[in-house]
């Protein structure tokens, strides 16, 4: 909403709006703009003894954005992950291989079961609307979990040189970053 200020103040006066390209903006008679279309337009306020004043609106169109709800590199076999999209009408298609996704591509419709490391990539699409940019999640899946903690979650140690325990589904071998 645009509020022109009139001076000096306490003058009194009426104020009329207008638009140069109603397809793009349209204006109300309290000065109200709306959006309508990609494109440009002039919004004016004259006062009724002559004086304007002018304001310049682009419209272009709003980005589709999508997030994703697992976010960790390294996750269980099975883990489930989720894509939303914003706004919620707009469609998400995804590739596991690493490819740029197209409308081409697969559409999500329910939730990814990771059972192997991959690269996640999803976009989002609707008409009107700019399509999002690419989410792209790597994932290493493992079949270590971890079964135990001490201490348990939450419990905070203030001992100096105490050492936490950590249990894990199998043995840990050293990997090739072992030393780092």
């Amino acid at each position: 909403t645009l509020t022109p200020t009139v001076y000096p103040s306490g003058v009194s006066t009426s104020i009329s709006w207008s638009t140069s390209n109603r397809s793009v903006a349209s204006v109300s008679g309290s000065g109200r703009v709306t959006g309508e279309s990609e494109g440009n337009a002039t919004i004016e306020a004259m006062t009724s003894n002559g004086y304007y004043a002018t304001c310049y609106v682009t419209v272009g169109k709003p980005k589709v954005s999508i997030s994703i709800s697992n976010t960790n590199a390294t996750v269980p076999k099975g883990t489930k992950v989720a894509l939303k999209a914003s706004p919620s009408s707009a469609q998400i298609y995804y590739t596991l291989d690493g490819t740029e996704p197209t409308a081409n591509s697969t559409l999500y419709t329910d939730s990814i079961t990771i059972n192997e490391s991959l690269t996640l990539k999803a976009i989002g699409i609707k008409d009107g609307y700019k399509n999002s940019d690419i989410l792209s999640q790597k994932y290493q899946s493992t079949s270590l979990s971890v079964i135990d903690v001490y201490p348990g979650n939450g419990v905070a140690v203030s001992r100096a040189n105490f050492l936490p325990i950590i249990r894990f589904n199998q043995e840990i071998e050293a990997g090739e970053m072992f030393n780092e």
